[in-house]
């Protein structure tokens, strides 16, 4: 006989795939709001720069689609811009699948949230609890990046599971694991909706968005033994896993 084994990886699926490579990979997956000249594809840079002038509507985009009921992974590759880093703008990771204008604050349906703090630094934060403290109260503080790195490019990587946890890298290093929750990610949120008053707020770039879904089979390997020569086949059994009714030897 000759077994199969299938690697779960096989079974993951694209939800959102955003490379911003100098223009939309497809636009009708976003939705722009206010400042639209905020929002540009520097040339050479394979990345989308979001900012706005003293006095303006930052520039605002989310995701269009709200993600599915499934374990996902999102996939952030950013870097904040040495131009005035203040608190104001940033990246948000949200619960709310219904908004399709800004009438209320984004911040409040913020699972996960980037967003800078002074001139030389960002803080990575969540709504939630961690696991370790699930009856926190407030916003928790996962990492405050404020060393020589953090002008550079930085990934994000959150991940919402079977047991409806978030988990949260940056770097590739695992920082953050909430409580339990109902709180599911629905949208992808960058910029910000507010208008920038008389602070100079940051100038910041998305290489990348990638949202994948993993199938209901996670945690499982699926495995197809096949039938060695000589031996009886029932084709329609065999992939479909069933006991079958019409096992016989075949001509080859």
């Amino acid at each position: 006989s000759i077994v199969l084994l299938f690697p779960q990886s096989m079974f993951a699926s694209d939800i959102l795939i955003e490379e911003f490579d100098g223009q939309w990979t497809d636009e009708n997956n976003w939705v722009t709001l206010n400042n639209a000249l905020g929002l540009s594809f520097p040339t050479g840079q394979n990345s989308l720069r979001l900012s706005a002038p003293t006095g303006r509507i930052f520039a605002y985009t989310f995701s269009k689609n709200p993600f599915p009921d499934e374990n996902i992974t999102m996939n952030i590759r950013f870097k904040f811009l040495p131009s005035g880093l203040n608190f104001g703008a940033g990246i948000l990771i949200s619960d709310n699948a219904t908004i399709t204008e800004i009438s209320e604050d984004p911040n409040d349906y913020a699972t996960i949230k980037i967003w800078p703090l002074s001139n030389n630094s960002f803080r990575l934060m969540s709504n939630l609890c961690p696991e370790q403290n699930p009856s926190c109260s407030g916003k928790t503080i996962i990492l405050d990046v404020d060393d020589d790195t953090f002008l550079d490019w930085h990934n994000l990587s959150v991940n919402f599971d079977g047991n409806s946890q978030y988990h949260v890298s940056l770097d590739d290093q695992l920082l953050f694991s909430s409580v339990t929750t109902t709180r599911r990610p629905r949208q992808i949120m960058l910029g910000s909706p507010e208008a920038t008053l008389g602070v100079t707020w940051p100038i910041f770039e998305v290489d990348y968005v990638r949202v994948t879904s993993e199938s209901s089979v996670a945690g499982k390997v699926p495995v197809v033994v096949l039938p060695g020569m000589g031996a009886s086949w029932d084709f329609s059994a065999i992939l479909d896993g069933g006991a079958g009714s019409n096992w016989a030897i075949p001509d080859f």
